[in-house]
């Protein structure tokens, strides 16, 4: 738990407490949309179960957003996994109250509204060889770049 003289900033989930576990589970099954251009819905059983798998000590609670956030910080990289909240969360306020200073490099673990001040939204193509599945622009509405995610299912 992080505080200040105003009271606590965030606060750690533990996940075996079956009050923080239940909290999560309901933020994302209600969550609202973060990704105006790309996101899932009715699947907060599949959400929570790569949380637990991955990111289970990696869990906080913003009392000040009203927000769950998923997020690691390592070597002077944060990585801003998901963000769930029954309400509009405003990123880049989310960033301002969690990002540590000494930070270099923020990354997503979804597609941040383009709007965020100050920040350059980086794209990489680089080792192309590696195989990859593509989504065109059908109907996502982005038209201007492209969506690239790694093949999911590859048992080799």
């Amino acid at each position: 738990m992080t505080k200040t003289s105003s009271g606590i900033i965030i606060k750690k989930m533990d996940l075996n407490n079956t009050k923080d576990f239940d909290m999560l589970y309901s933020e994302i099954k209600h969550t609202t949309r973060v990704s105006p251009i790309l996101s899932t819905s009715g699947d907060a059983s599949i959400k929570m179960f790569n949380i637990l798998k991955y990111y289970d000590r990696n869990v906080y609670y913003v009392p000040s957003k009203d927000a769950v956030v998923v997020f690691v910080n390592d070597d002077h990289v944060f990585k801003l996994v998901s963000v769930y909240s029954k309400s509009n969360s405003n990123i880049e306020d989310l960033l301002n109250t969690l990002v540590p200073e000494g930070t270099r490099q923020v990354e997503f673990g979804f597609i941040p509204d383009q709007s965020i001040k100050d920040v350059e939204i980086l794209t990489t193509e680089h080792d192309m060889n590696k195989r990859k599945l593509y989504i065109h622009d059908i109907s996502a509405g982005v038209s201007k770049w492209k969506i690239c995610f790694p093949v999911l299912s590859r048992g080799r």
